[in-house]
Parts: structure tokens; sequence; C-alpha cells
């Protein structure tokens, strides 16, 4: 039987009030901006054969959600900050679903489980799903959200799951240690610990490392967004050849690989320098170490590629960068974006490079045979693009994530670019740069290179003409409220005039309550001036007027006109 919706009146009771982490509040950014589908971390699928007992299943999730509160949380924005709240039920986000043995039929149920995502006002952040084929075959979709999740988390999801698991069969009740903490009380202590003299001095350091910011690489394309990912791997010649410098030169796979693919994108695209972003741990105590939750942050790091002659100077040059990335890795990326005047729609970094060294093994379950399902349902990159090398058993497989599933042809032969220079200049270390044979690219749409500078489209010269309608100036005075400055014109951007994805996420708020229509965040992103968001909100309150009956319009009207006198 599969489980019954969710009782959309129900009120949860809240156990605990949490702010989000600094990665968090990132994902949730990105996560009003990109829409519910966006950010679900890769789905755990899995090819189960033999006699599994559904029962014991769910009843090792249901331990695992009452063990890690994160897991019962839902995310508000309250006007001022966003927050995870923790239902006191442990209730699991749990359903057998019977299907056919057909393997089309279950990957396509797969696929619509994953791409459905999550609204965290109101959804676990994880849920998983069990779809019986027969009695001996049955494929196990475990869903989750990255706000809630990270790699290390599902080393330990798989960990518990098969410790609870083998004790549920065999009759016995949980045994796993008691948990000194939760991952909501080490947001707040992240939040406390880095502020005043400590962030000044962290955001001093990285903003010197990054400087000025290089011409942009990417730039974004508006429309719908799906998402897509080229896969690649790379020739087993070449993969021996990364190891091999690596191990010569005493450097890691990452700094070789990174170097390269900066050396590779600069000629390719036109740019003399690149920001690169690296998401790294940040389980830094022990008490993280058994804690899932979302540990990660964006660390930047700048090489001017210019300055480098051979490889071997590149190689030096990409070193140093990633050192001097250990003294602010614990600043946040958003606040050092934000420092910058970014925000979620118009990023610092459009392109992560990350190197894996392992990838996560099935799970082992007794008395059961497990194989992972094949499952292509990628999910949005937080970043334009972010490119992945993992090592696997045969070998090496490079993996280029992006945003727009229009642009999968153009990020192919990105990938194909940059795999064929790869052998050639690992081949001679000496060998100068300008002798490399990187392919120039061409690129189209929404990947573009802006040789002559950073676009910074919320800049312009002309602010435009004074608020002059009811509708602007409204506006207006809520923007001057929140950001604490006088807005002069209707095509002032938001983010011209210091305002930041946060501020977004509240003048949503104060819009919805000032003209009683719900106000998404993403279109205010997509709309940054005073007479964009004057249409925007005239269209929301015609829809609205349009669904009324004559005495409420009436009475509308009568409001605005006291308004206006006002």
């Amino acid at each position: 039987m599969s489980k019954p919706p969710p009782d959309p009146t129900r009120v949860p009771e809240l156990i605990a009030m949490y702010p989000l982490s600094f990665g968090q509040e990132q994902m949730w950014l990105v996560d009003q901006l990109l829409g519910p589908a966006a950010l679900s971390a890769p789905a755990l699928s899995l090819r189960v054969t033999g006699p599994l007992d559904v029962p014991a299943l769910r009843q090792s999730f249901a331990t695992i959600t009452e063990r890690h509160a994160v897991l019962r949380s839902t995310f508000h924005f309250g006007g001022e900050t966003c927050r995870q709240e923790v239902d006191a039920s442990t209730e699991p986000d749990f359903a057998l679903v019977e299907l056919s043995t057909d393997p089309g039929i279950v990957r396509e149920r797969c696929v619509d489980e994953v791409r459905r995502g999550f609204d965290l006002t109101r959804d676990r952040p994880v849920r998983v799903r069990v779809y019986r084929l027969s009695e001996q075959e049955h494929v196990v979709l475990v869903v989750r959200h990255h706000i809630v999740w990270d790699a290390e988390s599902g080393v330990i999801f798989a960990r518990e799951l098969e410790s609870l698991y083998r004790r549920a069969v065999a009759g016995d009740g949980p045994e796993l240690p008691v948990l000194s903490t939760q991952y909501g009380e080490i947001a707040r202590s992240q939040r406390d610990e880095l502020s005043g003299e400590r962030l000044a001095s962290l955001l001093g350091k990285a903003r010197d490392a990054v400087g000025e910011p290089p011409p942009v690489p990417l730039s974004s394309r508006p429309g719908p967004a799906a998402g897509g990912l080229q896969s690649m791997p790379l020739p087993d010649e070449v993969a021996e050849r990364v190891l091999d410098v690596a191990r010569s030169c005493r450097l890691t796979p990452y700094i070789v690989l990174a170097a390269l693919f900066r050396s590779w994108w600069a000629g390719a695209v036109g740019v003399p320098a690149v920001l690169l972003g690296t998401p790294v741990s940040a389980r830094t105590k022990s008490a993280h170490q058994d804690l899932i939750g979302y540990f990660v942050n964006l660390v930047v790091s700048r090489v001017d590629v210019e300055g480098a002659t051979t490889v071997r100077e590149l190689l030096a040059y990409e070193r140093a960068a990633v050192l001097g990335t250990l003294a602010t890795r614990e600043l946040p990326y958003e606040l050092l974006a934000r420092s910058y005047g970014r925000s979620a729609d118009d990023p610092l970094l459009q392109v992560s490079f990350t190197y894996q060294q392992v990838d996560l093994p099935a799970l082992d379950l007794p008395g059961l045979q497990t194989s992972l399902f094949d499952l292509e349902a990628p999910g949005l990159p937080a970043l334009p693009l972010m490119v992945a090398v993992g090592r696997t058993e045969t070998g090496m497989l490079m993996e280029w994530a992006h945003r727009d599933e229009r642009d999968a042809e153009l990020v192919r032969q990105l990938a194909a670019g940059f795999v064929d220079g790869l052998g050639a200049a690992l081949s001679d270390l000496d060998r100068r740069l300008d002798e490399l044979s990187w392919s120039p690219v061409e690129l189209t749409g929404g990947l573009s290179p802006d040789r002559g500078g950073t676009t910074v489209t919320w800049l312009a010269d002309d602010a435009g003409a004074p608020p002059v309608t009811l509708l602007e100036k409204e506006l207006a005075a809520a923007w001057s409220e929140l950001i604490g400055v006088e807005v002069e014109g209707v095509e002032t951007s938001f983010f011209g005039l210091g305002g930041h994805s946060l501020l977004v996420a509240k003048l949503a708020v104060r819009l919805s309550e000032l003209f009683g229509v719900p106000v998404r965040i993403a279109d205010l992103m997509e709309r940054p001036t005073i007479a964009a968001q004057a249409v925007l909100i005239e269209g929301l309150l015609e829809a609205q007027i349009a669904s009324l009956e004559v005495d409420e319009v009436d009475r509308l009207v009568q409001e605005l006109a006291a308004r206006e006198i006002r």
C-alpha cells in the first residue's frame, strides 16, 4: 500500500526553531530562485533482489528521522530571517508503491519523484519510495534536498540504515550512539561565531585574495531551466598521467586538474583570469562527524593565468591559490559574494571544479543483493556550471552539470575540448602555455564570454525618471526602508543600491503584505528595477481582482483611494 497524502490542515507541533547555517541560506536562496526541483541531491536508487522486509526498512528510516532533527525540519522566512522549524512528529515520509516489472515504468516513476522536488515550507527534506516489482524484486529510491544533505551525509545515512535494518530484521531494537548535538545547534553557533571582528578579518583576507572579479565567463539566460549532465571518461593514459604528475610534483590530483582546467578555460573563452569555486567540507569538529546536514562551503580561489609561462609554473600558481584559501575556508561563500554586491541570480562564481576520491557504495543489507539502479534525473546545479572529476573502478570520469538543457551540446563540446587537450598539456611540464593546443570555443546563448570587462547590468548610469505613480512610490519606500538609501529613479536596480539575495527575500515578504498578493523572490530577482516590479505587482493585482466578487472589488477600490489621499 502506498502512504496516503499528508493532511494539509495538520498543524505540526514544533519542538525547536533554529537559524539556517550560511551554507543552508545559500541553498534556500537558490531554491527560491530556481524552483522546488532544483537542489535535490543526487538520489540514491537501488535495485534490491531478495525478500526485502519493507516494515523493517520503514522502521529503520523512522529511527533515522527521529535521530536527526534536521530531517524533520521545514523552512520558513519570517520577514527578517529564514528559520528551520523542527516537527515533533517522527513519522517518516515513506511509501510502498506497487508497480509492474517493466523497467521503463519504474525508471519513469523514479524520475518523476526526483523531479517533483520539495516544497521546503511543508515537505520533509528526505523521503523514501519503495517500488515493489514482485515479492523478490524492489527498487528503493531515497530523494533528499541539498539543504540538509552533503556527501558525508550519504555515508552516515547508509551506515545507520544498514545497522538499523540488520537489528530490525533480527527483532532487536535500535542501538546507535546518542548524538551529542543537532545540526540546528551547530547552525546557531556558526551565526554567533562568524560576526564582528572575526568576520571582518576573514572578509578582508578573502577579498585581498580574490581582488577585482575578472571578466565573467558565463552569463545567465532567462527562460525555463531543466538542467543537464554531460559525462565523459578520461582516457586511461591521461588519468594515469594526472596521478603521475601529482606524485612527482607532490601535489594533489585536484591541483593538477584544476590548474589545467583554469588554463584551458581562460584560453578557450578568452579571459585572463578565472575564479574557481571548490566545495569543501566544513565538518571541522568531532561533533560534526556523525550528523546528517549540509556541511559544505564553496571556497573561492583566483589564478591570473597570464602570469604563468609554463605548465610547471601554472601548477605552482594553483598550489599557492589553494593554500591561500585555507586561511579563509570558514568564510561562507554567501557573505563573500554579498560583499561584492552579488546575489543568487548574479553569482560571484559561475564555475566550480571538484575532484572526488571515491564513489559511495550501494547499501549492504542482510540476505539481499543490492545494485545501483540506473537513474538519470539530474537536478540543477547551484552555479551555472559545475565540473567534477571522480575516481571509479575503471578510471576517471568527468561530469559537467549545467543549468540549461538547451546548452547540452555546447557543454558536451566544452568537455570534449578539455579532455582532448589534457594529455598534451601533461606530457611536458616545462612546455610553454602559449604552445598548448587548447581549442577556442564559440560560446552562444547562455554561455558567453565578456572580454571587455565584468558585466554588471544593475549598475546602469541612467536611473530613469523619479517614482510618480502610487505603486512606484510605495515600492520606492519599501526599498528605502530595507536598504537605507533614497531611490532616485524607477530604472535604479535594487542590487545597484546595495541589495542582495536575502534582502530580496525580505522585500518579497514586505510587498506581499503591502499589496495582499503573493510575490515570489524569483520574480523580483528577474525584475530588479522599480519600473519592472511595478508592472509585476500590477499584473498580480489585476489577476486577483479578476477573481473577486463585485462588492470585494468596490472595497478594494475604496482602500486604494484612501491610501492615495494619505
